[in-house]
C-alpha cells in the first residue's frame, strides 16, 4: 500500500485514527534498537500514559458511553 506520513495532531485535533500498521521492511537492527530503548524507558518509569478519563470496573458500561459519545480523550482507564 501507499505510505502516509502521521502527523500526531491529526489524530487528535480532525480527529483521525490509525487502523493499520506494519513494521515490515525495518532492519532486524533498528527494531532491536527500538525495543530496548522502549523496555529501558519502561524499566525507569520515563514512560508515562496520561489517562484523563478513569472509572471503576463496576462503571464499565458508563465508561462505554462516554467513549461513544466522544466525551474522552486519550486513554479511558478501568480502575479494578
Amino acid at each position: 500500500g501507499q505510505t502516509t506520513p502521521l502527523v500526531g495532531q491529526n489524530l487528535i485535533w480532525k480527529n483521525q485514527s490509525v487502523i493499520g500498521y506494519t513494521l515490515n521492511g525495518q532492519p532486524s537492527e533498528l527494531l532491536a534498537k527500538a525495543t530496548r530503548n522502549l523496555l529501558q524507558a519502561v524499566a525507569t518509569e520515563n514512560v508515562h500514559i496520561h489517562s484523563l478519563a478513569r472509572f471503576p470496573l463496576k462503571e464499565a458500561s458508563v465508561a462505554h458511553q462516554a467513549i461513544q459519545q466522544r466525551q474522552t480523550m486519550g486513554k479511558v482507564v478501568l480502575l479494578v
